[in-house]
C-alpha cells in the first residue's frame, strides 16, 4: 500500500512538471537581453527562459545566477527569484507580437524592456 501511494505521489509530480513544460510557448524559450531601462542603468541583465519552466538571470558580466521558476497566467510571465534577503517576484508582459517583454519596477514605476537575443550580452557588449 505504501509503495502504491508513493508511486501515485511521484507520478503526480512528474505529470505536473510535464504539464508545465508543455505550457511554455516556443516564442518564449531562449535568451532575452535588456534593451531599455527607464531607470537609466545600462542593460545589465539577460534572461533565459527554458522549456522546463525555469528561468536563469545572467549578471552584467554574464555570470549565471541560480535558476528560478516561472509560470504563465493570462498571457503574462510570473517569475520568483531567490536573493540573499529573500524572494523577489517579477512580472514580464509580452508585446502583442512577442518581440518584447516589459517589466515594470514596483519601486520606481519605470520599465525595463527585453528583446530576444542569441545569448547573454555583457554590459557594453
Amino acid at each position: 500500500m505504501k509503495t502504491a501511494t508513493i508511486i501515485l505521489i511521484l507520478s503526480g509530480f512528474l505529470g505536473a512538471s510535464c504539464a508545465r513544460a508543455a505550457q511554455v510557448p516556443a516564442w518564449l524559450v531562449g535568451y532575452w537581453a535588456q534593451v531599455v531601462d527607464e531607470d537609466g542603468r545600462p542593460g545589465d541583465d539577460t534572461l533565459r527562459f527554458r522549456k522546463d519552466g525555469s528561468v536563469v538571470v545572467y549578471g552584467p558580466k554574464c555570470q549565471e545566477l541560480p535558476p528560478s521558476e516561472f509560470h504563465l497566467h493570462t498571457g503574462n510571465i510570473y517569475a520568483t527569484f531567490e536573493t540573499p534577503k529573500g524572494l523577489v517576484s517579477a512580472v514580464y508582459v509580452p508585446s502583442q507580437k512577442h518581440q518584447r517583454l516589459t517589466f515594470t519596477s514596483p519601486r520606481t514605476g519605470n520599465n525595463a524592456v527585453y528583446a530576444p537575443a542569441k545569448g547573454c550580452i555583457p554590459v557594453g557588449g
